[in-house]
């Protein structure tokens, strides 16, 4: 299985192979780890070392397949009807703050311990931001159309 690396973003540029990943979906609902879980079960295939970190659902659905993951705290945005209450989430921003704060912190611990060949995160910022501060190659997985990294925004042009 190979993949590649570079010093800021993931790019073909010098390719090894992984023999321990760490994958990291979102725990709200169960697609992006249903999504991860295909990842996994091809990367398990061909000999790699597999460890999960999710919360809400999807933590006892990983568990379920079969694979080692690590139970992180919950992040969720505040539904009215089955609808994301805008107001309500922003209300709680303080909180969610802290909490993500936690997330980062976390993940920070566990890649110094597991010194993972690659992070795969699904829809899990925190876990990008961790990865890049412990130089680990990590692949952003999303149904978004584009994702912004911070050091993306303010990079200078020459």
């Amino acid at each position: 299985m190979a993949f590649a690396q570079s010093n800021k973003y993931l790019k073909i540029v010098q390719p090894f192979t992984a023999v321990k990943a760490y994958i990291t979906p979102c725990g709200i609902g169960l697609g992006h780890t249903g999504r991860m879980l295909a990842v996994a079960d091809q990367l398990k295939k061909k000999n790699v070392e597999i460890f999960f970190s999710t919360y809400g659902p999807a933590y006892n659905f990983v568990k379920k397949n079969g694979y080692f993951v690590f139970n992180a705290p919950g992040i969720m945005w505040d539904e009215t009807d089955g609808v994301v209450d805008v107001g309500r989430t922003v209300a709680k921003a303080p909180v969610t703050a802290k909490k993500i704060l936690g997330h980062y912190l976390l993940e920070c611990k566990r890649i110094k311990k597991l010194k993972p060949d690659v992070l795969l995160s699904d829809s899990r910022y925190t876990t990008l931001l961790a990865a890049s501060k412990h130089k680990i190659p990590a692949v952003y997985v999303a149904n978004q159309i584009k994702f912004v990294f911070p050091e993306m925004i303010f990079k200078k042009e020459n």
